[in-house]
């Protein structure tokens, strides 16, 4: 009987202890898992944290390439403005400078021609004055000494012919002495005293037909009859 408690004993207790080793061992895997638990939380919120890391840094790095790319573009386009902007005044003021220079030299050349033909004009005028002045005096200085002249080389030949036709001519010889004669420019200027005025008309006769053309003579004479003047038939 006595053993019998004893062995019921001994199972109790075996149970006991049984039990208390489960316990023990439901505890420790509790504890296990729990902490299996925990550290997995640890690890996948370190890896979390690592990842939002990298993220950041990768979205950081991003944004500084496309700061970095924005300012080069920036920078490449303003230097390209501006050098589009020096070449465009460059060309501005080339052009500018060229038309002036093409407007300054045009109207220095129109104001060279101008004073061309204002000295061309001008000693033209004076020349003409002056040659018109020296017939002139030649016409005065004839009228004076009383002889002929001949202006040119060609009016001094003209005249030789005249006073050679006039010498010839019947009706014109004798009154042709009191006549002065003017060879300008191939114009006769008669002047003087005749006796008649068949002889007037005569002498202007010979003049034109030694002239060219009774156009040619200018017949200045002056009938004046003298005593004892006849017909020089």
């Amino acid at each position: 009987m006595k053993a019998a408690i004893l062995a019921i004993s001994a199972i109790i207790g075996m149970t006991a202890c049984n039990r208390e080793a489960k316990r023990d061992a439901n505890d420790a895997s509790a504890k296990t898992a729990e902490e299996a638990r925990q550290t997995n939380r640890d690890v996948k919120e370190g890896a979390d944290n690592a990842a939002n890391s990298t993220d950041k840094a990768a979205a950081d790095t991003r944004d500084e390439a496309a700061k970095a790319a924005d300012k080069d573009h920036y920078n490449n386009s303003g230097t390209s403005a501006i050098i589009d902007s020096l070449r465009g005044e460059k060309g501005a003021a080339t052009g500018k400078a060229t038309e002036g220079g093409k407007t300054a030299s045009g109207k220095v050349n129109e104001e060279s021609r101008q004073s061309t033909r204002d000295v061309k004009e001008g000693a033209q005028t004076v020349g003409g004055k002056i040659q018109e002045e020296a017939r002139q005096t030649t016409r005065d200085v004839g009228d004076v000494v009383g002889g002929d002249k001949g202006v040119t080389e060609a009016d001094k030949k003209t005249l030789t012919r005249l006073r050679a036709a006039l010498k010839d001519d019947k009706k014109a010889s004798k009154d042709a002495d009191d006549v002065k004669i003017t060879v300008d420019n191939g114009k006769v200027r008669l002047h003087g005293t005749v006796a008649s005025p068949e002889a007037k008309k005569e002498i202007a006769r010979v003049a034109g037909k030694v002239a060219g053309g009774a156009s040619k003579v200018s017949d200045e004479m002056k009938v004046t009859e003298r005593v004892g003047a006849g017909s020089n038939d």
